[in-house]
């Protein structure tokens, strides 16, 4: 699974959302992950490997570029390193099967900026999609094959988005941005095989913030898609509501074609929510975001990452985390009982970069990561 490019969507704009009740068994992430814990400790729950996304240069802001590297979840070390295909010169979105030895990566030509400017917020590039399947037959190895699936043109496509690969490495679920008028809003369903799709989109009169659709995560079968959806229609998910959409439908309205599994306003705090993340069998959904207070102004700030573990049977909050004050928490991977899962948070030793650890009963273990990796799946 993967989700948001953890460093770019901090930055990205994010929808302002009430939300929050009284919560049970929260739990404090302000102390990081000692680096000396291994992530070997927890190998016989954790995928085996990862592919990180890592750019070149002191500061994203000078190279922007991005190669892709296969890396083992227990000890760090690096095994392949896949170079970006030309044209492209960065891959800037990746996710994985169920079987972790799948995975695709959306690769773009980004331009480099001139000396001593800055990035563009958001930039929507022509996007090419990439399958990467490790070879364990012997020494491991990455191979990497270009999907039959067609470019996305400008105008479709961010950096910031996300994509999601089927726990079957069958289908891919890709967030569409409208960079144009014209352009679709929502999320775009790809069969790998031959590369036909379909499109379900939230029109911007229903939109309730932006981005409407957003952070894709499947449940197993490879059926059934999570959404992050923020629409006046129903006014319930005005606020944010988690959809689960039914991809067997022939595309159009995204809230006619899913269910809502979760209200974030049932919670009563105020959330900037980014990430959704579902367990395999559907029946819990990790939800992510910056709480904050209102200002006298009638601006909000938002400066404590949270995340939210929701049960979707009961409805009912199970646990809650909080980080530390002014940082994003991505959840990345879960476990099939969520007894155990994996967040990415940024790294304050290294510009521009994140640092990744597994969460579970016995306590957080770090995952060594490429230096200056910006993005990771499992």
């Amino acid at each position: 699974m993967t989700w948001l490019a953890p460093i770019a969507a901090a930055a990205a704009v994010a929808a302002v959302v009430a939300t929050g009740v009284a919560v049970r068994g929260d739990a404090n992430l302000g102390n990081r992950p000692n680096p000396a814990q291994s992530a070997s400790r927890l190998s016989h729950v954790a995928p085996r490997y990862f592919v990180a996304l890592a750019h070149g240069g002191q500061a994203r802001t000078q190279i922007r570029t991005a190669d892709a590297a296969v890396g083992s979840t227990a000890t760090g070390r690096i095994i392949a390193r896949v170079a970006v295909p030309k044209p492209y010169n960065a891959f800037v979105a990746v996710s994985g099967a169920r079987d972790d030895r799948t995975f695709v990566l959306a690769a773009q030509e980004l331009p480099a900026p001139p000396a001593g400017s800055r990035p563009e917020l958001l930039t929507s590039l022509a996007t090419r999609f990439y399958q990467l399947r490790i070879s364990t037959a012997g020494r491991p190895r990455a191979v990497l094959t270009a999907l039959p699936l067609p470019v996305l043109p400008v105008g479709y496509f961010t950096e910031y988005d996300s994509i999601a690969l089927s726990p079957d490495g069958t289908r891919l679920a890709v967030e569409l941005f409208a960079a144009r008028p014209q352009s679709p809003v929502g999320v775009r369903v790809y069969d790998l095989a031959d590369g036909s799709y379909r499109t379900w989109y939230l029109p911007g009169d229903d939109e309730s913030a932006v981005p409407g659709v957003s952070s894709p995560s499947w449940v197993a079968g490879s059926r059934f898609l999570a959404i992050l959806a923020y629409s006046s229609k129903p006014r319930s998910c005005t606020a944010g509501c988690v959809q689960l959409l039914d991809t067997t439908t022939s595309g159009g309205n995204v809230m006619a074609a899913s269910r809502t599994i979760c209200r974030t306003a049932a919670l009563h705090r105020l959330v900037s929510w980014s990430t959704v993340l579902v367990t395999p069998d559907g029946s819990q959904v990790l939800i992510a975001g910056m709480a904050g207070k209102p200002l006298r102004s009638g601006a909000y700030e938002f400066y404590l990452p949270v995340v939210y573990d929701f049960s979707v049977r009961s409805g009912h909050l199970r646990w809650h985390l909080a980080g530390q004050s002014g940082e994003d928490l991505f959840p990345l991977w879960v476990s099939a009982n969520a007894r155990f899962f994996i967040l990415s948070r940024p790294n304050p030793d290294r510009i521009a970069s994140i640092s990744a650890a597994i969460y579970g009963p016995r306590g957080t273990f770090g995952v060594r990561l490429p230096a200056q990796t910006l993005n990771v799946a499992w």
